[in-house]
C-alpha cells in the first residue's frame, strides 16, 4: 500500500509537470513560419507552403488539445472521490498520455514536412537551428526544482533576500 501512495505522488508529480507543458502548447498567433524559420532567406512558394503546413498542423493539435480538459477534470475529480478508484486513473492517465504523444508526434512531423521544402543549404540552418533550439517543456528555461525568484540570479544567488542559490524544492 505504501508503494502504490509513493507512485501515486510520483505520477502526480508528472501530472503537475505535464500540466504546465500542456499549456504552453496552444496554437502559435502567428502568420510567420516557426521559429527555426525566422531569419532565412526563403521563397514565396515555400513561405506559401509551409503557412499551409502550418495550418493543417494547428487543426490537428486544437482537436488532440481539446481532448486534455476533459481527461484533467476527471483526474481531479478522482483526486477527490470519497472511494478512490486506481484502475480509472490509471487509465486517465494512459489517455493523457497518448494524447500528448500524439501532440508532440504532430509536432515533429510538421517540421518534417518543413524540412522536406528546403534547398540543401537551408537545410543545414534548419538543422542547426533545431538542435540549438531544444526539445521538451523548458526548451532552457528554469529548473523546475530551483526557487522562482532565483531562476536567473546566476551562482551568487538572489540579491534581494541575500540567499545563495541551490538546489532545492523550497520555493521561498
Amino acid at each position: 500500500m505504501k508503494n502504490n501512495r509513493i507512485l501515486f505522488v510520483i505520477v502526480a508529480g508528472f501530472l503537475a509537470a505535464s500540466g504546465l507543458f500542456a499549456q504552453n502548447m496552444g496554437p502559435r498567433k502567428s502568420d510567420k513560419p516557426f521559429l527555426p524559420m525566422l531569419g532565412m532567406d526563403l521563397t514565396e512558394k515555400q513561405m506559401d507552403q509551409m503557412q499551409d503546413l502550418e495550418l493543417k498542423q494547428e487543426k490537428e493539435l486544437i482537436k488532440l488539445q481539446s481532448q486534455l480538459p476533459a481527461i484533467e477534470a476527471d483526474l481531479k475529480q478522482m483526486v477527490i472521490a470519497d472511494k478512490f478508484n486506481e484502475a480509472k486513473v490509471k487509465e486517465l492517465l494512459a489517455q493523457k498520455a497518448k494524447v500528448l504523444s500524439e501532440v508532440e508526434l504532430v509536432q515533429i512531423l510538421h517540421k518534417r514536412e518543413v524540412r522536406d521544402l528546403l534547398t540543401p543549404e537551408q537545410k543545414k540552418e534548419f538543422d542547426i537551428r533545431t538542435l540549438k533550439q531544444g526539445m521538451g517543456p523548458h526548451r532552457g528555461g528554469p529548473q523546475p526544482f530551483m526557487p522562482r525568484h532565483m531562476d536567473k540570479k546566476g551562482p551568487e544567488g538572489c540579491k534581494s533576500c541575500d540567499k545563495k542559490q541551490i538546489r532545492s524544492f523550497d520555493s521561498r
